[in-house]
């Protein structure tokens, strides 16, 4: 008869196709080399949504992951599990029949549950009142599918609400969080439900800034890069299946997209006497994008964590990562084509939205067809005071007790203290 089990287990329950970027963003690589816990991913991607929605991640999946083809295979291995000194770190949502059949099952096994709710990002403002809502039918037209996601959200969403969580840890930003649900992700539970003896609030960091508290071996060259973050798009597909739309690719405008941007990047590194170097979205790394042959480009997964702390500059059209640069004080800007009226039509608030966060640092997006050095130069100045003011309000808390602390230890916490 085989004795208990010696090491603490978390499970990752993940919705869509996992890959290697995941197990590092999420530092399960350093929790996984602590001798008392075991890490176990649980990749659901296969029945949770369509093939064409897991087409988006083009990269191969992490090969440590459990993949389970049906919630049938995924229950009967559930329920055999040891689930003495066992938790769940769940990223499921609950928007279709299966994902709340998983959130039920999880909630009736009285597993402790930890769920990262860090937003990360600054993220437009849309009030919700009737005149959004005919903007968004305006837009969205006959977009059934869209409509029909929506509905099966909401429902589900509210209806896991009617079952309590045995004992729920969240990891967020602020320890108040009583009154505050609405900011916080993956938090499926009745304000009226909440009980500070089962639902405890662990204040952490956002993923990017976790990094920041993590030695990595850098740069080892030293050379100082400009540094551009790509997009998947418009080479691969970007995110239209989640809003119903199938990416259509126009051959002639991805070539005009990417020659107007090497156009602009020779013209930086002329005005900055650095090299470019290209960083690949994580979806697409490995994946060799035939428009940037001439360009210095690395997929490793730890890539901007690397140099983005010894960039020269950052140029980004959106992507989160400016929060490295926001971490270490570097310069960054924002850029955009005229184009993306044909690449992104399917994202009514792309232009807004990049508009909304660079305003946030007294910047201008620059049009990458109409420019000139000293208009770059001016949005490449480090304002202190407002880096600040965005790190402590979207990345980790001014006053948090484990400023300290990367998020990987701060789950070894919860597991060693409560588990």
């Amino acid at each position: 008869m085989a004795g208990p089990r010696s090491k603490k287990k978390l499970i990752q329950l993940h919705p869509y196709k996992y890959i290697d970027y995941d197990y590092f963003a999420m530092e399960l690589n350093h929790l996984h080399k602590e001798p008392n816990i075991e890490v176990e991913i649980h990749d659901l991607s296969n029945f949770l949504y369509s093939k064409e929605f897991n087409g988006v991640w083009p990269t191969k999946g992490f090969k440590k992951a459990i993949k389970f083809r049906s919630l049938f295979s995924w229950l009967s291995y559930f329920i055999k599990l040891d689930k003495k000194n066992t938790a769940i770190y769940n990223f499921v949502p609950c928007d279709n029949l299966k994902t709340f059949i998983i959130q039920l099952v999880v909630r009736l096994s009285k597993i402790p549950i930890i769920i990262y709710s860090v937003i990360d990002v600054a993220e437009l403002p849309v009030k919700k009142n009737i005149k959004t809502l005919f903007r968004k039918i305006k837009f969205y037209k006959f977009n059934f599918k869209l409509y029909y996601y929506t509905f099966n959200s909401i429902f589900f969403s509210k209806l896991i609400k009617l079952f309590k969580i045995e004992k729920l840890f969240i990891m967020c930003l602020k320890k108040n969080i009583k009154n505050n649900f609405s900011n916080l992700r993956y938090v499926l539970i009745n304000r009226k439900n909440f009980n500070p003896n089962n639902i405890l609030a662990v204040e952490s960091h956002s993923e990017d800034f976790s990094k920041s508290l993590i030695k990595f071996n850098g740069n080892k060259k030293k050379e100082k890069y400009i540094i551009y973050l790509d997009t998947p798009t418009p080479y691969l597909d970007g995110d239209q299946q989640t809003i119903g739309k199938k990416y259509k690719k126009d051959l002639q405008i991805v070539k005009k997209w990417y020659k107007q941007f090497n156009d602009f990047f020779d013209d930086l590194e002329l005005f900055y006497k650095a090299k470019l170097l290209v960083i690949p979205h994580p979806k697409t790394k490995g994946i060799v994008n035939p428009y940037f042959k001439n360009r210095v480009i690395n997929h490793q997964i730890d890539a901007a964590v690397k140099f983005i702390p010894q960039c020269k500059l950052l140029v980004t059209t959106g992507s989160t990562g400016i929060s490295h640069a926001i971490s270490h004080y570097k310069p960054f800007t924002l850029i955009y084509s005229p184009l993306w009226s044909f690449l992104y039509k399917d994202n009514w608030r792309y232009k807004i939205e990049m508009f909304y966060k660079a305003k946030l640092f007294k910047k201008t997006p620059i049009d990458i067809t109409s420019y000139n050095k000293k208009e770059i130069s001016k949005n490449f100045k480090i304002n202190r005071k407002l880096y600040d003011l965005y790190k402590y309000k979207y990345l980790t808390a001014k006053n948090n007790p484990n400023k300290d602390m990367p998020n990987y230890k701060i789950i070894k916490n919860i597991i060693n203290n409560y588990v």
